[in-house]
């Protein structure tokens, strides 16, 4: 590699000076060269052009930059050193002349504080005089710049200003708004949070306007605000907790432990003594809402107390039924008839009608609570009866073989009432906990040739039938469903509608039309029409009890005539004061009525 550098060397050097001995040289000449020559010498060439070039290239950089680089030294050293230097000799100056005068302050300070103060001013107005050229270049230099901060300060503070007016209610800024509708909404959002007032209060929602400058980044006050702000200001209210039924402030107390602890003893009132499982909720939408109250309305626990307790008048819809007059609705309301008719227009000249819809009045609880309790029994499931026929035997053969048993079934019952009154009863779950088994009877289907059939009048137009025996027959005191077939209780017994209900409804799909039967063998002690019942009757079975069979659509017995035990005595209906098709059926126990359900 040495031997190869050196040869490069010696042919470089060797070109070099045949080149400046003789010139360019011909195409001869070159043609002399070998390869390796020719070569290092056109690198020559070109190295020593490319050389050249960037020299000529510094040298003119050089001519430019050197004269404005004197310039700029020149002009940052005339600029800002000569300044600072003068500047610092000149204060130098100042802090030395005021050294040399502080020994006369001294000495006037021994004569008096009066005399240290005017030598004190005499120096400084003498330095001043001294060094008023150097004083004046400083006021010259920071009167622009501080006009220049104080104009930068005015135009941020327009460019983030905005303007509004501000709202003062009683002398007091309650908000800054950009139109008057913001006002009137907030005065009425007032009224309606505080309900009784005095004058003086009033006189304070009275506003007045100013013109102000507000930040441009701040949104200006709502509704809501200025109306907290001026209940706020007012010392006519004062923070509570309102009860508010209906969306209507009813009462306001301080407390808010004293209105939940008195809001669940009213409730737990409500909860049935045998339903430890009842759960009781008010039936209007209630709500507890913290806030600013008028200092009127804001009262102690005991008279909240007291006011959810009472009843007022309210106005209600009735419908009229049969049987309804003026008399009987202002007696059974405790309503005077010009009221009745002050508040139904047109009553007086066209009297009540079945249906009607009008206004009455009565007094209702303020505050009405729903309880619903789960109530469990077991009820007893009615066996069946099936007949065996013996063809040896006379139709007038009957003897039992296997007697019938009764099954169990577990009732879920959920009873809902409203201020203690029974309203609705309604059968959740039915569970059969043990199956009935049916009797079974054998019966002859022979014909007595001495016999004849005896006629009965099924087909008379009438409602009530002659169906029925002379022949007395004495009840066992045990009860078969009256309505066979169909086993849907749509209203149960208990209190409905704000009165006792007797007895049970047995309705259901296709009942209109059904055959009732007697619950037990007995005595027909009435069977007639009644404005209530309807056509009805009443069975007396033996000295203890009777049965009631009401709203029937035909009647097939007479009273005075005896019937046995599930023997047909007439047709269910709608008869009376009635909703629809059904059987009410009731039992009476030494003349008192019972749950019909302990019964059958």
């Amino acid at each position: 590699m040495s031997n190869l550098l050196n040869g490069i060397a010696a042919a470089l050097t060797s070109a070099v000076s045949r080149n400046r001995v003789q010139g360019s040289g011909s195409a001869q000449d070159e043609n002399n060269y070998t390869f390796p020559e020719r070569f290092m010498r056109l690198c020559c060439y070109y190295g020593m052009s490319i050389q050249r070039t960037i020299n000529t290239a510094v040298r003119k950089t050089k001519r430019v930059v050197r004269p404005v680089r004197r310039r700029a030294v020149r002009g940052i050293k005339n600029a800002v050193v000569l300044p600072m230097k003068e500047t610092a000799a000149e204060l130098s100056e100042i802090s030395a002349d005021l050294r040399k005068t502080k020994t006369r302050i001294e000495v006037a300070r021994r004569i008096g504080v009066m005399a240290a103060a005017r030598e004190r001013i005499v120096v400084t107005a003498a330095t001043a005089a001294k060094h008023k050229t150097f004083l004046g270049n400083i006021v010259n230099i920071a009167l622009p710049i501080l006009s220049l901060a104080v104009l930068a300060v005015v135009v941020l503070s327009l460019v983030n200003t905005n303007y509004a007016l501000a709202v003062e209610c009683d002398g007091v800024v309650v908000g800054y708004i950009g139109e008057e509708s913001a006002y009137t909404g907030a005065a009425q959002m007032v009224e309606e949070r505080v309900l009784s007032t005095s004058p003086e209060f009033k006189s304070t929602l009275t506003p007045t306007y100013k013109l102000a400058a507000v930040n441009k980044n701040e949104p200006l006050s709502n509704s809501q605000e200025i109306c907290e702000n001026i209940l706020f200001n007012s010392d006519n209210v004062s923070e509570a907790y309102g009860f508010f039924i209906n969306g209507k402030l009813l009462a306001a107390i301080e407390s808010e432990g004293d209105m939940n602890f008195i809001l669940d003893e009213f409730l737990n009132k409500y909860k049935s003594g045998n339903a430890t499982n009842a759960t009781t909720t008010f039936v209007q939408s209630t709500e507890v809402v913290k806030g600013l109250y008028s200092s009127d309305i804001i009262m102690d626990s005991a008279a909240f107390k007291n006011e959810i307790s009472t009843e007022k008048l309210q106005s209600q819809l009735y419908t009229v039924k049969s049987g309804d007059t003026i008399s009987k609705l202002t007696k059974r309301y405790s309503m005077t008839e010009e009221r009745l008719y002050e508040m139904n227009e047109g009553l007086m000249e066209d009297g009540l009608k079945k249906g009607q819809s009008i206004l009455i009045e009565k007094e209702m609880p303020v505050l009405e609570v729903k309880s619903v309790s789960t109530r469990y029994f077991n009820q007893s499931i009615a066996y069946g009866s099936t007949n065996i026929v013996d063809k040896t035997k006379y139709k007038d053969y009957k003897k039992l073989k296997t007697a019938g048993v009764k099954g169990t079934k577990k009732i879920t019952q959920e009873i809902t009432y409203v201020d203690g009154v029974e309203v609705s009863r309604k059968n959740v779950k039915s569970e059969v906990v043990k199956e009935a088994v049916d009797e079974v009877w054998i019966v002859g289907s022979k014909a007595r040739p001495t016999t004849t059939k005896k006629k009965t009048n099924y087909g008379s137009s009438s409602k009530i039938g002659n169906q029925g025996s002379k022949t007395p027959i004495k009840g066992s005191g045990t009860f078969t469903w009256p309505v066979p077939g169909v086993r849907g209780i749509s209203s149960y017994y208990g209190q409905r509608w704000g009165k006792m209900h007797k007895g049970i409804d047995i309705s259901g799909g296709g009942v209109s039309g059904r055959t009732i039967v007697a619950a037990d063998a007995g005595k027909v002690v009435t069977s007639k029409y009644h404005s209530s019942y309807g056509y009805y009757i009443v069975i007396k079975h033996n000295n203890t009890y009777s049965t009631l069979y009401a709203h029937c659509s035909k009647l097939l017995v007479k009273a005075g005539t005896y019937v046995s035990k599930g023997q047909a005595i007439g047709k269910v209906g709608s008869t009376g004061n009635s909703t629809g098709p059904h059987l009410h059926f009731e039992v009476h126990v030494n003349g008192s009525h019972r749950n019909p359900l302990n019964y059958l």
